[in-house]
C-alpha cells in the first residue's frame, strides 16, 4: 500500500483562494495533493513541473522539486497560461462540480462509517 492515500486532497482555503484569483497552484502539502486537484478536473501545470516532485514522499527531494519549479515557471503569463488559469477559476465556481466534490466526500465518508 502507499503511505499516502491518491484521493487526499488536502483541500484547504489556500488552495480556494489560487483557484478563485487566477492563479498557478503549486501546493506545498502532502504526496499527491496535485494529482488529486487533476482529478477533480483541475489543470495543475504537470509540464511545467521540474521532475515528479507531487509523488515524492521525502520531504527534502519534494520541496526540491516544488522550488525548482517555481524558479523556472515563466514570470509573464502566456495565453495558454491564462485560459488554463480561467479554466480552473470556471471548474471552482460551478455549482455542478461543487456539488459532485462534496457528494463524492460524503459518500467516501459514510462508505469508512460502515
Amino acid at each position: 500500500t502507499k503511505p499516502y492515500d491518491m484521493s487526499y486532497n488536502d483541500f484547504s482555503e489556500k488552495t480556494c483562494k489560487g483557484f478563485v484569483f487566477g492563479m498557478p497552484m503549486f501546493v506545498n502539502g502532502l504526496p499527491y495533493v496535485h494529482r488529486a486537484n487533476e482529478m477533480l478536473g483541475f489543470d495543475m501545470f504537470r509540464d511545467y513541473w521540474k521532475g515528479p516532485f507531487d509523488a515524492q514522499t521525502d520531504i527534502d527531494k519534494r520541496m526540491n522539486g516544488l522550488v525548482d519549479t517555481l524558479n523556472d515557471f515563466p514570470e509573464s503569463a502566456t495565453q495558454d497560461i491564462v485560459d488554463r488559469l480561467r479554466h480552473n477559476k470556471r471548474l471552482f465556481v460551478s455549482k455542478k462540480h461543487l456539488w459532485e466534490i462534496q457528494s463524492d466526500l460524503y459518500n467516501k465518508l459514510l462508505s469508512k462509517m460502515s
